[in-house]
């Protein structure tokens, strides 16, 4: 029986330290898409301004000031903080900040879930990744505008939503737990546990080595944590490749989809302005399995005849590689650009652009050629600098976002 009729009521336990720059997604996430009631953050003393963040909220805010990470600690917090309030809620999620329960319907899942006497949920888990750090924009959740990820079921497939009645019993590190009590499992993974762990390389590095050097001597001695330090180690390449392997984790029959559409597009775009397609240039981030990768592979199929070669440029995080990219892609009919290579390269993306512009017209390859620029990670305010940039000047200029066309082809 519901706590309250309509709809499950649910609330949230999680720990936190200095989470300012994720918390307003989390809460914004969890407030309005999961329809959290109450939230009780365990704080261990955070000097961010994550107190002032959580005021418009229903968030209990308990202070419990500790200058180290003990994992004992936020273990005993998740095992019982949830106790208090167990009689009030139909659900309990028990999560970490970058830890995003989801479902489209979800609460017809758990509505369903109640009427089958289910209390715990089997979740499926999820890394996910973004190049970039995002803009926090209300109601513009994560999952919808990352949902690019890759399995994790040893660490992620946790029972981070539960029925109170249960006791869960989380061990070590909280990624498993042998509840007790009325336990019954649902018989798939309808829920998903997305992981926003890694936006960003800087994100990543800086969290890793804040998290790491906050670990208690307890932590060090048996080696608890241990993964904050491999994380800090994170380099550029290790990153990219991780992202590469990413799949849509909703739909990956749509993102093949998707694929096709864009082909389709570039197709339409070659042919009508009667651009014989001789030459493909693509960063080194794109290999196979990448989803511009299999969009080329289904140009060349509908082109039929025409032969279509694939100038594969080495681009590294420096004009230089930028420069070469621009060299082998002399003649091009289709050039790809990742936007999100422009801010590392310690740039404004405008000026970026313009300078990016100034070489490709060096080498002679802007006219007759399709850009395809990539905007997967930049943020709203550099997607608007980049709409006043002079590319959109180019004759052909195709916009992507992730594998979804958001823009079109416009004469100069």
């Amino acid at each position: 029986m519901l706590k309250a009729p309509g709809k499950p009521l649910i609330y949230l336990v999680a720990c936190c330290f200095n989470e300012a720059a994720l918390m307003p997604f989390f809460l914004d996430y969890y407030t309005h898409f999961v329809g959290v009631s109450r939230f009780i953050l365990f704080d261990g003393g955070s000097t961010d301004g994550s107190d002032q963040i959580v005021k418009p909220y229903p968030v209990e805010f308990i202070v419990e000031k500790s200058d180290k990470l003990d994992d004992r600690q936020l273990m005993h917090f998740r095992n019982e903080a949830y106790k208090a309030w167990r009689q009030e809620c139909d659900w309990f999620i028990v999560c970490d900040i970058d830890e995003f329960l989801y479902h489209p319907r979800l609460h017809e899942v758990l509505l369903r879930y109640k009427e089958q006497a289910i209390t715990i949920p089997l979740v499926e888990g999820y890394e996910m990744y973004s190049k970039q750090f995002p803009e926090f924009s209300p109601g513009n959740y994560l999952p919808h505008r990352f949902p690019h990820g890759t399995p994790n079921p040893l660490y992620y497939n946790k029972h981070l939503i539960f029925d109170p009645v249960v006791d869960i019993n989380y061990t070590l590190g909280c990624h498993g737990a042998n509840p007790t009590g009325p336990v019954k499992y649902s018989e798939g993974y309808e829920l998903k546990n997305l992981h926003y762990k890694l936006l960003s390389l800087d994100y990543v590095l800086k969290k890793a080595k804040a998290s790491f050097e906050r670990l208690s001597d307890w932590n060090v001695a048996t080696g608890a944590g241990h993964h904050y330090e491999q994380l800090a180690r994170t380099g550029y390449e290790q990153f990219i490749d991780q992202f590469r392997q990413a799949d849509n984790v909703f739909d990956p029959v749509n993102a093949e989809l998707e694929h096709d559409l864009l082909a389709k597009f570039v197709v339409e775009v070659l042919v009508r302005q009667s651009l014989p397609p001789k030459r493909i240039a693509l960063s080194d981030e794109t290999k196979a399995g990448n989803p511009l990768f299999a969009s080329i592979a289904l140009v060349q199929r509908k082109l039929g005849g025409y032969s279509l070669e694939l100038a594969q440029a080495s681009v590294g995080l420096n004009w230089e590689g930028v420069s070469r990219l621009a060299s082998d892609a002399f003649g091009a009919n289709l050039l790809h650009l990742d936007a999100a290579l422009i801010p590392q390269l310690g740039v404004d993306i405008q000026d970026g652009l313009d300078t990016l512009l100034s070489i490709f017209t060096s080498v002679g390859s802007e006219e007759g050629t399709l850009l395809l620029l990539d905007l997967h990670g930049c943020t709203e305010d550099q997607r608007t600098k980049l709409l006043r940039s002079k590319l959109l000047h180019r004759k052909y200029v195709l916009f992507r976002h992730g594998e979804v066309i958001v823009g079109n082809s416009q004469a100069a």
